[in-house]
């Protein structure tokens, strides 16, 4: 009996080392066509510079030169003491308008 029985399992493992090594296959395949959309054509045209953002417009916080981003600065940080902001009066300058401009006034018409 355990003769018979060895022969089936000797086709059964066989059976399932042939599906083993054909999924293995398939999901190599399958591991590097996710990357690549085969759908798609590839283009160099307008579409594919929508996400691209002109540098030259960006200025540094760190030190103020143009052309990067204060996460790409190869100098060192610059300490908030060293930054130049002026506290605003705002208050001033609401009054400041006020006087420069007149006053409006606002009519409301009943019918």
């Amino acid at each position: 009996m355990t003769e018979e029985s060895e022969p089936s399992n000797q086709e059964e493992m066989d059976e399932l080392d042939e599906h083993l090594a054909f999924l293995s296959r398939k999901f190599s395949k399958l591991k590097f066509k996710r990357n690549l959309d085969v759908s798609k054509p590839f283009r160099k045209d307008s579409q594919t510079n929508k996400n691209f953002v002109e540098r030259s417009k960006f200025k540094c916080f760190n030190c103020g030169m143009g052309c990067h981003i204060a996460d790409e600065c190869r100098k060192p940080k610059a300490e908030k003491s060293d930054r130049k902001f002026e506290p605003v009066d705002y208050k001033k300058k609401y009054f400041d308008l006020l006087k420069k401009k007149g006053r409006a006034f606002i009519t409301q018409d009943y019918d």
